[in-house]
């Protein structure tokens, strides 16, 4: 198709140059050639541009995650009866690949109280989140899911207070797949992320 849309573009500058010359009664040979690679590269560049992009790209306000407690992969959990609810709102920035990524979580946490083991348990936890993206910056965000919630680390023998959910959502382009991965404490609070890769909350 490139070769097609080449032949008909030099055609149509030869013509354009030789309709000129005799107009004016000129012979213009070097300067019909310069005219015609000047266009063929004109031509490169938007034949070039107009295939950069990546269709499927999730616009922004698009919900890419939306997970509660009661879709836990932890049984005891699932049922959990939950006080002093809190919510908070903020747009936290992921570096994927040099590109900096925004997406809008709303949190909602509080005292889960359940049962496990035969024992009634108590820990401070997310209870739902979602994600919007904000700025995508041409990416596909599908699969968005999360894990847990799971106990913080403890002394041993220590009752657990608080619980760390784990987050993830695929962010893909044509040429390449990415990960945006998040944890949250029991408050709500994003936890640092690990070494290589940077998180930026407001």
């Amino acid at each position: 198709m490139v070769n097609e849309f080449r032949d008909v573009l030099r055609l149509s500058a030869e013509s354009l140059m030789v309709a000129s010359s005799n107009a004016y009664g000129l012979v213009l040979k070097r300067p019909r050639i310069m005219f015609v690679n000047a266009a063929l590269g004109l031509l490169a560049v938007t034949l070039t541009a107009s295939g950069c992009g990546n269709k499927n790209a999730t616009p922004a306000g698009t919900k890419v995650l939306d997970w509660s407690i009661a879709n836990s992969d932890r049984a005891a959990i699932k049922t959990a009866t939950v006080d002093a609810r809190k919510t908070s709102d903020r747009v936290a920035t992921f570096t994927l690949a040099n590109e900096d990524v925004k997406l809008k979580l709303h949190i909602e946490s509080g005292t889960a109280k359940y049962e496990e083991g035969g024992k009634p348990m108590q820990v401070s936890s997310v209870t739902a989140v979602t994600a919007s993206v904000e700025d995508g910056k041409d990416y596909t965000f599908t699969a968005g899911t999360c894990r847990g919630p799971d106990y913080a680390t403890i002394t041993p023998g220590a009752a657990p207070g608080d619980a760390v959910l784990d987050c993830l959502i695929h962010a893909d382009k044509p040429r390449y797949q990415m990960l945006v991965t998040f944890q949250m404490k029991g408050d709500g609070s994003l936890l640092p992320q690990n070494a290589g890769t940077t998180l930026k909350v407001k």
